[in-house]
């Protein structure tokens, strides 16, 4: 039905569903377009990795709508490193390739002494996140730290996931190729994800309906 009043919205969506909404409409809208910078790929990314990263927390009864916002966020210091130095972040796009975002962290620290992990934990903070948000970004890149908090490996897996449906990759290629670590950590059976991968494709439609 029609929806008239934010207290309207709420009936309908519920207060977490609007939040994280919002979040992503204003998140989205924040940074202008620059020459060199794609944000149509990089909104695609990141809003595909937020709702596989809302699924995955679902099926495996975490907070779902941290999880999205994380996941929605997870790139966020590479956006800054791609405005501030984008020489340097494209020789890091094009060097880090499909290795996996261990090998582009690596890569940031080596060239520029900071990551996109470390970049994105103090925006966060600065822009007054949850705590728990913040440190998912900081730990995402690197689940398997003893250190790392309880939705950094689901936000890890769920941008693999979305990298893969964004190259139109086979969901079973996809599932197989998911750190093996990392899953049993989460007691997720590879031969049973892919067909949770596979239902996740259509998510990447819905992320390109909404930039």
């Amino acid at each position: 039905r029609a929806i008239k009043t934010i207290e309207d919205a709420i009936a309908i969506l519920g207060l977490s569903k609007l939040r994280t909404l919002v979040i992503a409409s204003g998140v989205t809208n924040a940074v202008a377009p620059m020459s060199g910078l794609d944000l149509q790929r990089f909104w695609r990314h990141s809003l595909v990795t937020a709702a596989i990263s809302r699924e995955v927390a679902t099926a495996l009864g975490r907070d779902a709508e941290v999880a999205y916002i994380a996941g929605l966020l997870h790139q966020i210091g590479s956006l800054l490193i791609q405005m501030v130095f984008p020489r340097i972040s494209a020789e890091v796009e094009s060097a880090s390739g499909n290795l996996g975002v261990e090998a582009r962290q690596r890569l940031e620290h080596d060239t520029i002494g900071l990551d996109h992990c470390q970049i994105g934990e103090e925006l966060a903070n600065r822009w007054n996140f949850p705590r728990e948000i913040s440190l998912i970004l900081r730990d995402y890149a690197k689940p398997l730290d003893k250190s790392a908090c309880e939705l950094a490996p689901v936000v890890y897996v769920s941008a693999h996931i979305a990298s893969g449906l964004e190259r139109n990759e086979n969901a079973a290629h996809i599932a197989n190729n998911l750190n093996a670590d990392v899953m049993t950590m989460l007691n997720m059976d590879k031969a049973a994800w892919a067909d949770r991968i596979e239902a996740y494709r259509g998510l990447v439609k819905e992320a390109e309906a909404f930039i």
